[in-house]
């Protein structure tokens, strides 16, 4: 169900995921999302949904239709990446 997803959401990111939903309904906009999941082992993982809203013929929302995917380690490697870099630029800037 949609409670027991939200459950496992970071609640920081649940206005974030709203604001995504609401506009795939009223702009009929693609919904684009990343918010970071809390498993029961208490790790956390971060997660891109891309996903479009089907409609019926009358214009009501029926589905939404699309994928999630754990980029968890790309944002890892974004992290990586940014702490060499300020490594790097302190190193310059002392030298």
């Amino acid at each position: 169900t949609r409670a027991a997803w939200l459950a496992h959401i970071n609640p920081a990111d649940h206005q974030l995921i709203m604001q995504a939903r609401d506009c795939a309904y009223s702009d009929n906009l693609p919904y684009e999302c990343e918010y970071r999941i809390i498993h029961s082992d208490g790790s956390v993982r971060h997660i891109r949904s891309n996903a479009f809203l089907e409609r019926d013929q009358d214009n009501r929302p029926l589905k939404f239709t699309g994928i999630a995917t754990d980029i968890s380690l790309a944002k890892e490697a974004e992290k990586q990446l940014r702490m060499l870099s300020l490594a790097t630029i302190e190193s310059f800037s002392s030298s």
